[in-house]
């Protein structure tokens, strides 16, 4: 993670990434599926959240396994 100088002290999280917090069964199911499309996560998560907003699809609907 980059670190930028901010009045110095030093400031995490301002290099363009962030952290986010998912079960781990969660985060090795998705490290697993964004291998088979050969991009970095964010694309993968950037791609999924277009796909859902342009065909207004709902991610639990029909879903009775909501995680």
């Amino acid at each position: 993670m980059e670190k930028q100088l901010t009045n110095g002290r030093t400031k995490k999280g301002t290099g363009g990434y962030s952290n986010i917090t998912v079960k781990k069964d969660t985060a090795i199911r998705f490290r697993s599926y964004s291998k088979k499309f050969n991009k970095s996560h964010s694309e993968v998560l950037d791609g999924m959240i277009r796909h859902f907003k342009e065909n207004q699809l709902d991610p639990f609907e029909g879903n009775k396994d909501h995680r």
